[in-house]
């Protein structure tokens, strides 16, 4: 059970206004931006409203244990975000979600109503926008894992997939290790 402050409470109940803070710790360091406006100070950091996210896919919590996967997308107007993925290997980072309610008035959070953690999975560019993919924990035990060498071995898998049925027809004589 969630325990919101009595001034959070309140300030749900009335006018609020929520934002997006994010966390991306890249090799080179953590990145804080938002999708606000302005800049956001959350728990003694300053979150960068630069306009550089464009969207977050929306989010929903479960009781169920599921694997989630949230798109973020980026301006490509500022190269800061695409030059750091292409700079290092960045999948497997930490990157961190919030939903935050903003202090009538100011630039400071009142609260997180969403939090939850996520790796970066990958990230595409089409030129004008960078979106990178980020991926619950979960999401690691619903990967397909295991070695397929048979036809009914990855029917298990991918059911409609019919690689092997033609395997034996092969006539090409391949020598291996040559």
């Amino acid at each position: 059970m969630k325990n919101y402050s009595p001034e959070l409470i309140a300030a749900l109940k009335g006018e609020h206004t929520f934002c997006h803070v994010l966390d991306l710790q890249f090799t080179s360091g953590t990145l804080r931006l938002t999708d606000a406006a302005h800049d956001v100070v959350d728990g003694g950091a300053v979150y960068a409203g630069n306009g550089l996210i464009e969207a977050v896919d929306p989010h929903r919590q479960e009781q169920a244990l599921r694997a989630q996967e949230i798109q973020v997308t980026f301006t490509n107007a500022d190269q800061t975000i695409l030059a750091t993925l292409l700079g290092a290997e960045q999948r497997n980072r930490l990157a961190t979600l919030r939903r935050v309610v903003l202090r009538g008035g100011t630039n400071e959070s009142l609260g997180t109503v969403y939090n939850a953690r996520f790796r970066i999975s990958s990230f595409s560019t089409d030129g004008n926008n960078v979106s990178v993919a980020l991926r619950g924990a979960v999401a690691d035990f619903e990967a397909v894992r295991g070695i397929v060498t048979t036809h009914e071995s990855i029917r298990r898998f991918y059911p409609t997939n019919t690689s092997f049925i033609n395997a034996s027809s092969v006539n090409d004589k391949i020598t291996w290790g040559a």
